[in-house]
């Protein structure tokens, strides 16, 4: 997977640790669902965590728990999913 040349703004407020606990979270529910593409997940995550930093505060992840976030990260994830799936690869990235 390529990643942007350009940094995205991150609201800056989410520590390494909360970081951390939000990706393994979603990288053992993304590999309980399906397990046969690990690598997959992984970047799935990553987007997700990413998106999750620039839309919203830890506060407001934290305010948010439960249902609301839930459907907060599904909209994320369907959103992800589908750049991932139709992410062309730079060609740099094929050699």
């Amino acid at each position: 997977m390529s990643t942007s040349l350009y940094a995205k703004p991150y609201t800056g407020t989410f520590t390494t640790q909360t970081i951390r606990l939000l990706w393994m979270g979603c990288y053992q529910g993304t590999m309980s669902v399906d397990s046969r593409n690990p690598t997959f997940n992984g970047a799935l995550c990553d987007c997700i965590v990413n998106k999750t930093r620039e839309k919203y505060t830890s506060q407001e992840v934290e305010k948010y728990q439960g249902a609301t976030m839930q459907r907060k990260y599904t909209e994320i994830a369907n959103q992800c999913r589908g750049e991932l799936l139709f992410q062309t690869p730079r060609k740099e990235d094929m050699t």
